[in-house]
């Protein structure tokens, strides 16, 4: 699996950073957590990346609110077919406490349903994150590539320091270009 500026290639950083919904299969085999933990290396790494460190917040929250939530409702499901003290445990770890059992019960689902509103309110801005599209993607990878040899094979790091030289070089001779 991908884990560093210096091992993605641009084809791969392009296809995360364009995919809708935000895809990090394209980093290789491992779990969804695995590659939102290499994801967010690399970004870590990548002089550019801060634009996508909320996007991985975001996906982080999601997954652990998700979590949650499953929790919960596997409890609710257990405690409405019969008592079950490891059941009202987690709840109580989870900061649900009453009694008798249908008060947990009710409290529980309403806690629930506070999670599922949070989620879609992430799942909302995730959707309303502004992402490049490919072609924009390979306009930049053009406008590099006019002044030094990279591609879609070029790893993250070696297009970044491209990207660098071009703006020296563009410095330097007064243009604007990227």
């Amino acid at each position: 699996m991908v884990e560093s500026i210096d091992t993605i290639t641009m084809r791969q950083y392009f296809r995360i950073v364009c995919s809708d919904p935000f895809d990090l299969s394209h980093l290789g085999r491992g779990t969804e957590r695995q590659r939102l933990k290499a994801w967010k290396r690399i970004i870590e790494q990548d002089s550019d990346g801060g634009t996508y460190t909320r996007t991985v917040e975001l996906i982080e929250d999601r997954q652990r609110l998700s979590k949650r939530a499953l929790r919960i409702q596997a409890c609710i499901i257990v405690l409405s077919r019969r008592p079950s003290p490891s059941s009202i445990d987690i709840l109580r770890s989870l900061g649900i406490t009453a009694n008798p059992q249908q008060d947990i019960i009710a409290m529980a689902a309403d806690r629930v349903n506070g999670l599922i509103i949070k989620i879609e309110e992430i799942d909302r801005e995730l959707g309303e994150r502004k992402r490049p599209t490919m072609a924009e993607c390979m306009r930049q990878l053009s406008v590099i590539k006019t002044y030094v040899p990279v591609s879609l094979d070029t790893t993250l790091a070696e297009y970044r320091g491209a990207q660098q030289l071009v703006i020296e070089m563009n410095r330097k001779h007064g243009k604007s270009d990227n």
